[in-house]
């Protein structure tokens, strides 16, 4: 072990032993380390700084390091001194010496343990794929912390450095535009919020839209000359890929920031945005939760997304309650004033109670696959929830917060009962609602007599009264109605016959299919 030592004026000064190339010169260092101060002081640890000087110039000059009998004996800086004698080592590079070899043994092992568990997570992910699992479960389950998810982005920022040229089908990517620009924020303090990602690689592109509440995702194939990634602004591309000639469209971008759009004899050349500058779509870690028929789903949505609060202040209410038990989906829509109610059987895999944003709902709505019959599968925890169906995926972030004990205001019993034609009903409270406008509004009087309905209506615009048979039971009862809160429920309830229950003039009404206990 070298012993470094520091060298202050006064021990240059006491240097008075030389070690040349004389055989008798070397008498003097063996005498000198012979003394009893010089082993006590080596046994302590101290050093010793050993010099050869040229015998032409007279110029010290380092002596290489050397064993002479039992000690080391090396130069440590260089200063023109031959040798110095009873020179203490200096404690402080000893200390630095030895926490600089800690840090590095602690580095070591710790690339060497993450390296192992590298090793350990790829056989896991190799086994589960051997055993057929989809390549994203086998993913997640090998790498559950996320190791995944920094390698891709390395990757990815890899791919943005090369220019993107793809040639595909016009009216595939014109779909997929109007799809993922649902989730795209039309007017941002963040330009890159307003655009759509196009990520080329394979044979397939990707479209990524982001709002950094919602994200939705789909691919198409395409002809993928060259790999890459570039952002365009989605109005922009959406109008000029729908107004293209149909055939197929070709789009290369260019190290200047700008991308070229060509179909035919008709080019357009916009402006890009940096790839890079786009937020990731965050890592839900949501798990499978719910399997479910499109129309099942598509139906349970219309008839309660009319009833979603739009009061920011309750922003509970501003999202639909998803009720996922293990036999029974139940929805749940409400405002203060109406609520909305839907029950289905299903068999679920995970028990859970989440509330999803009404424009998450209204979007997955509209993507949903025309085939009644195909499966839309559902996955949630309590931040995320994921929607897959039709060739899109839809993450939207959950509404925190509590939702409204919706049993505690749903009347028990009824003393009026009343079965009418749905639609005669709404033709009747169109016409009573033509002298109702937004300055001059008045509530419907409707009254439920024996064998038929009288609906009244007076503003300063005039006075109408209008009536149809139907079949009431129990007591006649006169009720005060919002037009356009019973014209949405009547309109939503998609049935040729509804039954009102009533229990009072100012007890809420039950509005109900003669079959089922849908609200």
């Amino acid at each position: 072990v070298a012993i470094y030592i520091r060298l202050s004026k006064e021990d240059v000064d006491r240097g008075n032993v030389v070690y040349d190339s004389y055989p008798n010169h070397n008498n003097q260092i063996e005498n000198h380390l012979n003394r009893p101060e010089v082993q006590k002081a080596i046994k302590h640890g101290n050093g010793y700084d050993v010099r050869r000087t040229s015998e032409t110039t007279g110029v010290p000059y380092f002596y290489s390091a050397t064993r002479y009998k039992d000690y080391i004996v090396r130069s440590a800086l260089p200063y023109n001194v031959s040798l110095i004698n009873n020179l203490q080592a200096d404690p402080h590079y000893l200390w630095f010496t030895i926490i600089v070899t800690l840090l590095l043994m602690i580095i070591f092992y710790k690339f060497t343990n993450k390296l192992g568990t590298s090793i350990s997570q790829l056989r896991e992910f190799a086994m589960r794929a051997d055993r057929n699992e989809p390549i994203e479960m086998a993913m997640q389950s090998a790498f559950p912390h996320n190791e995944l998810g920094e390698i891709s982005k390395l990757e990815s920022k890899i791919r943005r450095d090369a220019q993107l040229n793809i040639i595909c089908d016009k009216t595939l990517l014109s779909a997929a535009i109007d799809g993922v620009s649902k989730a795209v924020t039309l007017r941002s303090t963040i330009p890159v919020l307003e655009g759509i990602l196009l990520k080329a690689e394979g044979f397939q592109l990707t479209l990524t839209g982001y709002d950094l509440e919602m994200g939705i995702v789909t691919t198409i194939d395409a002809n993928v000359k060259e790999p890459g990634e570039v952002v365009l602004n989605a109005k922009l591309l959406s109008s000029m890929v729908s107004r293209m000639p149909s055939g197929q469209i070709n789009i290369q971008s260019a190290e200047n920031g700008k991308t070229t759009i060509q179909s035919g004899v008709a080019q357009f050349e916009i402006q890009s945005m940096n790839p890079t500058d786009v937020p990731e779509l965050p890592n839900t870690g949501a798990e499978e939760t719910l399997n479910i028929k499109t129309g099942v789903l598509r139906d349970m949505i219309e008839r309660t997304l009319y009833a979603v609060s739009q009061d920011e202040k309750k922003p509970a209410h501003t999202g639909e309650l998803f009720e996922i038990s293990p036999d029974k989906l139940t929805v749940v829509a409400l405002d203060g004033y109406r609520l909305a109610i839907v029950e289905r059987p299903v068999e679920a895999i995970k028990e859970i109670r989440i509330i999803v944003p009404s424009k998450t709902m209204n979007e997955v709505s509209h993507l949903l696959a025309n085939d009644d019959e195909e499966t839309v599968h559902i996955s949630a925890n309590r931040r995320y929830v994921v929607f897959t169906t039709a060739g899109y995926t839809i993450m939207s972030r959950l509404i925190e917060g509590e939702f409204l004990n919706y049993h505690n205001v749903i009347p028990n019993g009824s003393r009026t009962s009343v079965v009418l034609d749905t639609k005669e009903f709404i033709e009747t409270i169109e016409r009573a609602s033509l002298i109702i406008t937004e300055r001059l509004k008045n509530p419907l009087r409707i009254s439920f007599t024996e064998g038929k309905v009288v609906v009244r209506c007076q503003t300063n615009l005039g006075r109408v009264v209008d009536e149809f048979n139907a079949q009431c039971e129990g007591d006649e009862v006169e009720i005060g109605f919002n037009n356009r809160y019973l014209l949405d429920a009547l309109r939503n309830a998609r049935t040729e016959q509804v039954k009102l229950e009533i229990s009072g003039p100012l007890s809420p009404v039950k509005v109900l299919p003669t079959e089922g206990s849908d609200f």
